[in-house]
C-alpha cells in the first residue's frame, strides 16, 4: 500500500483550516471551544473557562492581536475585555 503524501498534507490542511474556523466561529459566538473536560483541566491549571492564560490585573490579556476573534475591533474583545477594544 502506498501512502499519497502530497493528499496527506492536503488533507492536513484542509482539517485545520476547517477546526481553526469552528474554533473562530465559537469564539465570536462566545462559545467555549474546549470540552468541558478540557475546561476543567485549564481551570485546574489556573487558566480561565475560556482556555487563556490567567492576566495579572490590569495587564493586557496575551491573546489581544493575535487573530481574527481576538482582533482589538472584534465583538470578542468587546465583549469579555471592552477597556481594551477599539472601535
Amino acid at each position: 500500500m502506498s501512502v499519497d503524501v502530497a493528499l496527506v498534507h492536503t488533507l492536513t490542511g484542509m482539517v485545520q483550516d476547517a477546526l481553526e474556523r469552528e474554533s473562530t466561529t465559537r469564539a465570536v459566538d462566545g462559545q467555549a471551544s474546549l470540552s468541558r473536560e478540557a475546561r476543567e483541566a485549564q481551570k485546574a491549571s489556573g487558566a480561565d473557562v475560556a482556555g487563556e492564560p490567567p492576566t495579572t490585573p490590569g495587564a493586557r490579556p496575551a491573546l489581544l492581536g493575535t487573530c481574527h476573534a481576538y482582533a482589538l475591533n472584534s465583538p470578542v474583545v468587546k465583549r469579555r475585555w471592552p477597556e481594551w477594544a477599539e472601535e
